[in-house]
């Protein structure tokens, strides 16, 4: 709703700034003159080539961020398996150290791991 009264008083503004600025002018472009037109049209479209161009590198940047994230995600996932892998191995080493304990005859220490 917010959205929708700021574009209308926006549209507002901007039809007051065209009923105001009904001048012609002459645009040259490399040297080829254009037809001339109201000075409120430049200005439009002028924004509306400025706020294109911020999206495009908005958007940019919004893809560099996600492909950093993924390769984030990649390293953590790698860790979390090698988490995995490790802790099994030692459960097998305390197990395999549990039986070489039983067959030499030894008690098993209470301070070990």
């Amino acid at each position: 709703m917010f959205t929708l009264i700021l574009l209308v008083i926006l549209a507002l503004g901007f039809s007051y700034f065209a009923t105001e600025n009904t001048q012609l002018q002459t645009i040259i472009l490399a040297g080829y003159t254009l037809t001339p037109v109201p000075i409120y049209i430049l200005i439009g479209v002028t924004l509306l080539l400025g706020l294109s161009l911020s999206w495009i590198i908005s958007l940019l940047d919004s893809l560099s961020v996600a492909f950093k994230l993924r390769g984030k995600e990649h390293a953590i996932k790698d860790a979390k398996t090698t988490i995995q892998e490790l802790t099994k191995k030692v459960n097998q080493l305390e197990i395999e150290n549990a039986k070489l304990t039983e067959r030499a005859g030894e008690r098993p220490d209470p301070e070990s791991i």
